[in-house]
């Protein structure tokens, strides 16, 4: 359904350009809700823009619009076939080139907070997949010194986890208010580079600085630096054509920007000054919804591996069967294992309403992008504590072989969700560092 953005946070973007189509896949339009995708077309570089939520809110600029070539174009001699796999966008009936940088495996970008999201839920990932070894592939260890060590990796895996949750939370509520075109265009070569580092303190692109506080629009340009806007761009080691400048009278203010809501109807107007960040609050976005529903998923799921700890709960028999329904068993499954089926599911519905969040439709998977592998993997991971908890309720109660569910039941099932979850954490922290869809 078409959509308009929300009055109260209108992205702010260059006035070249022009929003063709906006949509959400579920809330209707005089819900005021974020859009999921957007589609404009910038014509200062007469190219397509494709915009999405989760993009924004990961501080990756718009993408470009990407076109195949036709059946009857010929490949430029000394074009590579990966350079014709990565054009051709439509500008103006020429044909233009993208250029991807260069790729980051690990990166400290501690001024973004999703980086910070996606280091925290890494090492809580981590902390998850020791204690499924230790669970899983040591089962008949069973000192008490190692299920001590057990019960802490599991701690500090819910314990990061709830932090991880919470500033993923508070990601969802301050996402970028910009969209900046942030491509390197070389007008001569007409070629596209992937934006290698934007200006100190702006919120998108692979130098961002979005942290605590929403920083406001580059400044205007003066008679200062005009010479370094018109200045031109080697770091590709590709010359620059820039037209000169205007006088200075006429050069608009790069603070002046579209803002795409029902407030103006798309007019120019003046930036005003940076909202307040929030570290509590409501934003109407699925990806503050996804975002709330792990939070409290992953509180509850705290409760589990809290009361795991020793001396919390009365030591757990080790039999198994309905001989063990007395009260020691009944809390053990209450609040240890109740809490991970309740909490459990939690991160089953985000990870799939992230997937859903990057679908062009709701109802059609996109496992080619960045976003929705991460919303997959997290789904995955979602299952299998889910099934840990399940199994460990069975356990618990009725099942006449504790040893057959207790292994490959609560143990395995911890074991492989612990390893999804630590794909997908990596694969946001690549997401993250490289700030790529």
């Amino acid at each position: 359904m078409s959509d308009e953005r929300h009055p109260s946070v209108p992205l702010k973007t260059p006035s070249s350009w022009t929003l063709l189509s906006s949509h959400n896949h579920f809330f209707p339009s005089h819900w005021r809700w974020e859009p999921n995708h957007e589609t404009y077309h910038d014509h200062k570089h007469g190219v397509k823009l494709d915009w999405n939520s989760r993009s924004q809110r990961k501080g990756i600029p718009a993408e470009v619009v990407k076109e195949k070539p036709r059946e009857n174009e010929e490949v430029e001699s000394g074009d590579s076939e990966s350079d014709v796999n990565n054009a051709a966008v439509s500008a103006g009936g020429e044909k233009w080139k993208v250029k991807r940088g260069s790729i980051r495996w690990v990166g400290f970008d501690w001024w973004d907070i999703s980086w910070w999201v996606a280091i925290i839920f890494v090492v809580g990932s981590i902390f998850w997949c020791v204690n499924g070894i230790l669970a899983f592939c040591f089962f008949t260890n069973t000192t008490l010194p190692y299920t001590n060590t057990e019960a802490a990796t599991a701690f500090l895996g819910g314990f990061t986890f709830i932090v991880g949750a919470y500033l993923g939370w508070v990601e969802s509520m301050n996402p970028a208010r910009d969209a900046d075109f942030g491509w390197e265009v070389d007008e001569t070569m007409k070629i596209l580079f992937e934006p290698k580092q934007t200006r100190r303190g702006h919120s998108l692109g692979r130098k961002r600085h979005h942290l605590g506080k929403h920083h406001p629009s580059p400044p205007s340009p003066t008679s200062s630096n005009l010479e370094s806007l018109t200045k031109p761009n080697t770091d590709q080691g590709l010359p620059v054509a820039v037209p000169p400048p205007p006088p200075l009278t006429s050069v608009p203010s790069s603070e002046s920007a579209t803002l795409h809501s029902p407030s103006n109807g798309g007019r120019q107007a003046t930036s005003s000054p940076p909202p307040e960040w929030k570290w509590f609050g409501t934003y109407r976005s699925l990806a503050y919804v996804a975002n709330t529903i792990q939070l409290f998923g992953a509180s509850i799921f705290f409760v589990s591996v809290l009361c795991g700890l020793p001396g919390i709960l009365p030591l757990s028999g080790g039999s198994g069967g309905p001989e063990q329904e007395g009260k020691s068993e009944g809390l053990w499954v209450g609040l240890y294992w109740a809490c991970q089926v309740i909490g459990a599911p939690c991160f089953v519905i985000a990870g799939a309403m992230f997937c859903i969040e990057v679908q062009n439709k709701w109802w059609l998977p996109a496992p080619l992008k960045l976003g929705w592998q991460i919303g997959f993997w997290n789904l995955i991971g979602g299952f299998g504590f889910w099934f840990c908890g399940i199994f460990g309720i069975w356990r618990q109660t009725s099942i006449q072989d504790p040893t057959l569910y207790q292994k490959w039941g609560t143990a395995f099932s911890t074991f492989w969700g612990s390893w999804a979850f630590l794909i997908g954490s990596y694969l946001q922290l690549w997401e993250g560092i490289n700030k790529r869809t």
